[in-house]
């Protein structure tokens, strides 16, 4: 790195009243919606970024659909595992500060109950800006 050149890091922010609500706690039951809601941190959320939730054991994502979200532009959902990822484009970049809710539907709960912890976080150009597990 030269001299004259500076260099400007995004550090991981956490998100603010993140939440994670399913519409059933209830053992077995399926098409569950969750809906997360969240407002970002420093970091805001560039327009070709990224949002994952990773759920805890006991929750299959495997059909998870995308029912509606605050963000503009489009999203692609993909699910691995126990993570929804979902890909923005277009739209515009989101402020600090700004909130998002998003709802998916499709889940399955094995079991009754909240089963563990889960984790939001955002990322853009390959660079993690925010995360918060709960």
């Amino acid at each position: 790195v030269s001299r004259n050149v500076s260099q400007h890091f995004i550090s991981p922010g956490t998100l603010v009243e993140a939440s994670v609500t399913p519409s059933s706690y209830i053992a077995l039951s399926k098409n569950v919606q969750y809906t997360l809601r969240f407002r970002l941190a420093a970091a805001g959320l560039p327009v070709a970024s990224r949002l994952a939730v990773t759920f805890p054991d006991g929750i299959n994502v495997a059909a998870c659909t995308l029912v509606s979200s605050s963000l503009s532009g489009s999203l692609a959902l993909s699910a691995a595992g126990s993570t929804v990822l979902l890909q923005r484009a277009g739209g515009a970049d989101l402020p600090p500060g700004a909130e998002v809710e998003v709802v998916l539907a499709g889940v399955r709960n094995y079991y009754a109950g909240w089963s563990g912890n889960w984790t939001v976080y955002t990322e853009g150009g390959g660079l993690l800006h925010e995360r918060v597990d709960g």
